[in-house]
């Protein structure tokens, strides 16, 4: 612990330099499904809180769904992997357009996160667009599912023509009722 350098208000310093910052702008394999990976290799403390959330977050990568308000970027890795196998053991595979249509939160980045890890393209949705628009676009764009939460998806449902499908709409409580555990 002597060696861990902090920053000015006394927390771990996650910053990298100009000379690390630099190479990351000139790497063209850097992308939006791996630049998780990039900083988790560069950033010197990658369990040191980065985010600062005004509410709890549930843990799905957690056994006893475990809550907090501060996230590391290894918190956003476990999290990531986690949502990842969960949509590939729906069938989600890359190219596919998937739905999050959420509240305000955490969860859309996370599954942005998850969902170009596996090469699928998010289709994050504002949590304030009227349940039957919601339903015409994601048909229009051929979603092939939507994760949403319990208040919004007894809303689309209700608003859901009887002509749209889709391979799952499932919530976060969903997730975790069904059993799914993470491979470690």
């Amino acid at each position: 612990m002597k060696n861990e350098k902090r920053s000015i208000n006394g927390c771990l310093d996650t910053t990298v330099g100009l000379a690390h910052l630099r190479k990351l702008a000139t790497d063209d394999r850097l992308g939006a499904g791996n630049f998780l990976e990039y900083a988790l290799a560069l950033n010197p403390n990658p369990d040191a809180s980065i985010l600062f959330l005004e509410t709890e977050y549930r843990f799905l990568s957690e056994r006893d769904q475990a809550t907090s308000a501060n996230l590391s970027l290894n918190d956003l890795k476990s999290e990531r992997d986690a949502f990842a196998a969960w949509y590939l053991a729906k069938g989600v595979k890359a190219k596919d357009p998937v739905a999050v249509f959420l509240d305000d939160g955490i969860e859309y980045f996370i599954h942005f996160l998850a969902l170009t890890s596996i090469g699928a393209i998010p289709v994050l949705t504002n949590g304030n667009l009227s349940p039957d628009i919601a339903a015409l676009y994601f048909k229009k764009v051929d979603v092939v599912g939507i994760f949403t939460d319990v208040s919004h998806k007894d809303l689309f449902l209700k608003n859901m023509g009887d002509d749209v499908r889709f391979d799952f709409v499932t919530t976060f409580e969903e997730v975790v009722d069904s059993g799914f555990v993470l491979e470690e």
